[in-house]
């Protein structure tokens, strides 16, 4: 049995707008657990906050965490590091031994050197 609270639940805005004997109901895009001890506030997911401006954060309905979608280069629970094959400060250049462009219009993705295909089988490719 679920009761709606006018938007708010234990103070807490929209997101966590209904309550049921199991706890507590959130909205896609926020995250948060005002019933947790300690409480923590609901708030709505944030790209810069949750993945370091390197992605795009959200969660789904129930959910009380956000998740990150990493842009192109990047990986990890925060987007904080480079995904295999990227490398730079802003993992926006391709790491030794791996070809591509990922600056270009359109991008070219990482991939690594291949011996056979990129030097006709007679050496050993290098970046």
């Amino acid at each position: 049995e679920l009761r709606h609270v006018r938007g708010e639940f234990h103070g807490q805005p929209d997101c966590c707008a209904c309550s049921s004997v199991h706890g507590v109901r959130r909205r896609a895009d926020f995250k948060g657990n005002p019933t947790a001890a300690p409480a923590v506030p609901c708030t709505a997911c944030d790209d810069a906050a949750d993945c370091n401006g390197k992605g795009s954060a959200s969660s789904t309905a129930g959910s009380s965490s956000c998740k990150c979608d990493c842009d192109a280069g990047r990986q990890g629970a925060t987007c904080d590091s480079c995904a295999a094959g990227y490398d730079g400060a802003n993992c926006d250049i391709c790491a030794a031994n791996f070809k591509g462009n990922p600056t270009a219009a359109p991008a070219v993705p990482c991939t690594a050197c291949d011996d056979a295909a990129d030097c006709n089988g007679k050496g050993n490719s290098t970046s």
